[in-house]
């Protein structure tokens, strides 16, 4: 599983950086037409803030794999070895049910909002909200690896 966790990551950080070129293009695009051609775009803001949303999600589930969230450890440091797992465990357990749940609903959100549209583009915002369970997906494979990893090879203890 861990294998196929890491191609789906190696595949999604590709496209997350396509997607931060895109953004990059079009707001250079937007403050060129606003400043110099004094016409400005009235799609790019759209553009830009929904990719930004997806790169927000999808990053935060590839920094799960980077193990690049915030942690706090003061504490934890002070107790065995076993405890410390155990800990990291139970951290995980209820990431891993918040994961569930943002799916769950994520995927209620699409299915409710597929009549509403972007101001704009007019395009669906279930197309937008679509990284919502996708990201909580790669949230919970991510997290379940790290805890067989963690159960397995002892990697990361305490985190």
């Amino acid at each position: 599983m861990a294998w196929v966790v890491s191609k789906m990551n190696s595949f999604f950080r590709a496209f997350l950086n396509s997607l931060l070129v895109v953004m990059v293009v079009v707001v250079f695009t937007q403050v060129f037409f606003r400043f110099v051609v004094e016409r400005p775009l009235p799609w790019s803001e759209e553009v830009a803030r929904y990719i930004m949303v997806w790169l927000t999600f999808l990053g935060a589930a590839l920094a799960v794999e980077k193990r690049a969230h915030a942690v706090v450890e003061m504490f934890v440091k002070w107790f065995p070895r076993p405890v410390r797992v155990g800990m990291a465990l139970l951290a995980m357990a209820a990431s891993c049910l918040f994961y569930g749940l943002m799916t769950y609903y994520g995927a209620r959100l699409i299915t409710h909002s597929m009549t509403q549209f972007s101001p704009v583009l007019q395009l669906p915002m279930g197309y937008v909200y679509v990284v919502i369970p996708l990201s909580g997906v790669m949230l919970l494979l991510n997290t379940l690896v790290q805890a067989h990893e963690l159960l397995v090879n002892r990697k990361g203890e305490g985190n």
